[in-house]
């Protein structure tokens, strides 16, 4: 019902596509009664025979950032993937955003945070999503810290929390964001978290289709986001995977490969084949297989990708396989440029993209 919500507030000049979006809530509430709440259960694909005993402060934590109109909630199945997929375990931590991005969020009161639209003239786009991206850097910065030092023998109320957080190591800490969270990710690593990334406590950070060029709806001139990580890079190893719908936007490429570029290098970038921005959401995993082709239809997909849940599955891959190799000592191998399947290399996007290698 959050992303309901959101739909409220994008047509909230439309009365008719506030009927209709009453209609949807009452629907969908009926539904989720009805249905037993496992009837669809998303999967990744994960192989372990058992689970080994885990020594105090040895897996990384992977710190996750939503996109705009998202949730920590809508990608629990790329974060739950991620403890598996990446070599030796990981730590993985989701949130929801405070800062009006957020489909369903609540304050410290449990009173709701109401979805911010996108403005037309006011608020002004350059004063409202860089307040919104360093807002999203400090709540991420704040996550880090908490969990660390519970990790560090502080004692919070829950014990599950205090077994898992023991288990972090606070040097190899993973910053990940999907959309507006990779411009988070990218504000976090050049200004608020910046006396970590000195201190080599990120290893490195992934960008998943970053949202990097913000258009305003009113004509005018559009801006580069974060500013300070497009003029200065992202001074750890990072892997940049963009869609070909982001990437075909001459001002998003030229923002998303001018932060490549800036960043420490060797970086990593790639194009996934055949995707819109869509394909980076866990959505598909979530309907019913007989719908994907529906939303890819309606343009929510890449209507050439064959299979939408076979793509989320390799940019999964690709994520964990990079973490893995640059926060594993037993990885001595430099990450190679290309991916895993369907995912473009480097030098391919050099070409198009006037990378470096």
């Amino acid at each position: 019902t959050g992303q309901l919500d959101v739909s409220r507030a994008l047509f909230r000049r439309s009365r008719v596509m506030q009927i209709v979006a009453s209609i949807l809530e009452w629907m969908v509430k009926i539904v989720a009664y009805v249905l037993p709440s496992r009837l669809f259960v998303p999967k990744l694909s994960s192989t372990y025979d058992c689970v080994e005993p885990v020594e105090e402060g040895s897996l990384p934590l992977v710190v996750f950032s939503h996109g705009l109109t998202g949730n920590g909630d809508e990608n629990a199945m790329l974060c739950s993937a991620l403890t598996r997929e990446i070599v030796g375990g990981a730590i993985v931590a989701e949130f929801h955003h405070q800062d009006g991005s957020a489909c369903e969020a609540v304050d410290e009161d449990g009173h709701e945070i109401p979805y911010i639209p996108d403005p037309i003239g006011s608020p002004d786009p350059r004063d409202l999503r860089p307040k919104q991206v360093r807002q999203r850097a400090n709540e991420m910065k704040s996550v880090i810290e908490y969990l660390c030092a519970i990790g560090s023998g502080e004692e919070s109320s829950d014990p599950l929390l205090n077994r898992v957080a023991r288990l972090i190591d606070p040097r190899r800490i993973i910053p990940v964001g999907y959309s507006f969270g990779g411009a988070t990710v990218a504000e976090y690593c050049s200004t608020v978290g910046l006396k970590k990334v000195e201190d080599k406590c990120v290893p490195c950070a992934v960008l998943m289709d970053p949202w990097t060029y913000v258009t305003p709806r009113d004509g005018s001139q559009g801006f580069r986001l974060p500013e300070k990580a497009h003029d200065e890079g992202i001074q750890v190893p990072t892997l940049t995977l963009s869609s070909e719908e982001f990437i075909k936007s001459p001002d998003m490429q030229a923002a998303t490969v001018n932060l490549h570029n800036r960043s420490l290098q060797p970086a990593s970038f790639g194009v996934v084949d055949k995707t819109r921005h869509g394909n980076f959401m866990e959505l598909c995993f979530w309907m019913p297989q007989f719908l994907v082709p529906v939303a890819a239809r309606i343009g929510f997909y890449d209507k050439n990708n064959k299979s939408a849940r076979d793509t989320y599955r390799k940019i999964v891959a690709a994520v964990a396989n990079f973490i893995h190799l640059k926060t594993s000592p037993d990885a001595h191998s430099p990450l190679a440029p290309r991916m895993r399947g369907g995912i473009s290399s480097e030098s391919k996007m050099s070409k198009r993209g006037n990378l470096k290698e």
